[in-house]
């Protein structure tokens, strides 16, 4: 008989709390423990009930350090045992390599069935890797998956670096030795190669990949 499996959920909508717990009930020797509502509610439940798997939103809104790629962060460093499976809309590729890279053992659309969740959270606690179809079809993390950094040339590379790094499109201009209009098109050309549509989406990503430590 399998061993029962303990989870704490936390989305910022009852409605798909509810939908995570009717599928997660499919599953007999899954068991929900507790649930949260945001980031910081999460880490506090974490701190007082024991379980083997956390299913999060990857933005579940409230402050900031206690949301998306922070919040999982702050997870792999407090709980470094514990499997996370994240259920989310995102389906930026750039994102969910990131969440992947920070240790994330599955993702699952939430424009997929909800019962997908249920075969993370075994794979995870397992520690074997497990997406839902639409992540894989959508997003191209399949076997296949190319390096980010493959799309981008090698200047794009260097703007998006110190971009992440805090240095303004101006000052990129004088240390590259060109106009900030070009600084600034290869930004955006950057961005968007790498599906990345707005600049928070790439702070987030530059902490989880490690890009400000390139170069």
């Amino acid at each position: 008989m399998c061993p029962v499996l303990s989870i704490v959920m936390a989305d910022d909508h009852p409605v798909i709390l509810m939908g995570l717990a009717a599928a997660i009930a499919q599953f007999p020797q899954h068991r929900v423990v507790a649930q949260a509502h945001d980031g910081r509610e999460l880490m506090h439940v974490l701190a007082h009930i024991d379980c083997n798997v956390v299913v999060t939103d990857y933005n579940l809104g409230g402050e900031p350090a206690f949301d998306g790629m922070q919040l999982l962060a702050r997870l792999r460093k407090q709980h470094p045992k514990l499997a996370i499976v994240v259920c989310t809309m995102v389906h930026n590729p750039a994102l969910l390599r990131a969440m992947r890279q920070l240790g994330v053992a599955g993702i699952v659309s939430k424009n997929d069935d909800f019962v997908h969740v249920g075969h993370a959270v075994m794979a995870a606690a397992r520690g074997v890797r497990c997406d839902s179809p639409r992540i894989l079809e959508d997003t191209g993390l399949g076997s296949n998956e190319r390096t980010v950094f493959e799309r981008l040339s090698a200047r794009e590379r260097e703007v998006l670096r110190l971009y992440a790094g805090g240095m303004a499109v101006s000052d990129i201009a004088l240390v590259l030795g060109s106009s900030v209009k070009t600084v600034s098109t290869q930004k955006t050309v950057a961005l968007r190669k790498l599906g990345l549509a707005r600049e928070i989406d790439l702070f987030q990503y530059a902490r989880a990949s490690g890009l400000t430590a390139l170069g």
